[in-house]
């Protein structure tokens, strides 16, 4: 919902470091990515620490905006595109919010115990890593089957193409 304007609760993440790239480089060419890694299974411990396991949750939990707890959630059916793109999520008690701010409050101060990361992807390298992706078959085609990844393929055709007559150029 959240690509349509629509404040969620859910906020889809992925077990494959090579999705999460391509979704750091695919979009905003001119803009650092970021891909971040963090513990699922230490995020859902912490969890179950402030507020008790995801099961005994009840709906006023998710009525109260004094407590913002973010669980880990794995779906046992997934979709033909959730299955591809090797899908997670993570849920929110509070609708409204950040879920990164909430990943970095949730890990403050536990660094050394449960390590978050953030690995920035600069601009100037996300079409060199576009073009590798593509080798490994990691494309916009394979991540978004059916008429969702029509176009996209494409785009990223185009962009490719651009980026390599540019790398022919400047090898002049």
């Amino acid at each position: 919902m959240q690509h349509y304007g629509c404040p969620t609760r859910l906020l889809d993440w992925t077990l494959s470091p090579y999705v999460a790239l391509y979704f750091a480089i695919e979009q905003q060419s001119t803009e650092d990515g970021a891909v971040w890694l963090f513990p699922s299974l230490s995020l859902n411990r912490m969890a179950e620490q402030k507020l008790g396991p995801w099961k005994e949750l009840d709906d006023s939990d998710f009525q109260t905006e004094a407590l913002k707890v973010l669980y880990p959630l794995e779906v046992s059916i997934h979709n033909e595109r959730s299955a591809s793109q090797q899908g997670v999520f993570t849920m929110c008690t509070h609708i409204l919010s950040d879920h990164v701010a909430a990943i970095e409050e949730t890990f403050h101060s536990q660094e050394e115990v449960y390590p978050l990361h953030k690995v920035i992807v600069p601009a100037r390298l996300k079409e060199e890593f576009l073009f590798k992706l593509r080798v490994m078959i990691v494309t916009a085609g394979s991540l978004f089957p059916g008429l969702d990844g029509l176009g996209r393929p494409g785009r990223d055709y185009a962009r490719l193409s651009a980026w390599l007559t540019q790398q022919k150029q400047e090898q002049r």
